[in-house]
């Protein structure tokens, strides 16, 4: 399943928990819309720790990386 497949069903999964619950969904799915870009929309099997980490330098890290954008 792709990755931004796999966002649509946890936020419909949200959603259908309640009022609450859709906002945290609605929060959640930005973030993870912008992990999905960044990380080239892969197979959900295919995302590993090192991939998160890097993720996550890269959000800490203020200057644009040229792998962002490729």
């Amino acid at each position: 399943m792709k990755l931004n497949e796999a966002i649509k069903e946890f936020i419909e999964l949200k959603g259908s928990k309640g009022h609450r619950s859709r906002k945290t969904g609605a929060r959640y799915e930005c973030i993870l819309r912008i992990f999905c870009l960044c990380m080239q929309n892969p197979m959900v099997e295919e995302i590993d720790l090192p991939h998160i980490l890097w993720y996550l330098s890269e959000l800490e890290n203020p200057r644009p990386s040229p792998q962002m954008f490729s």
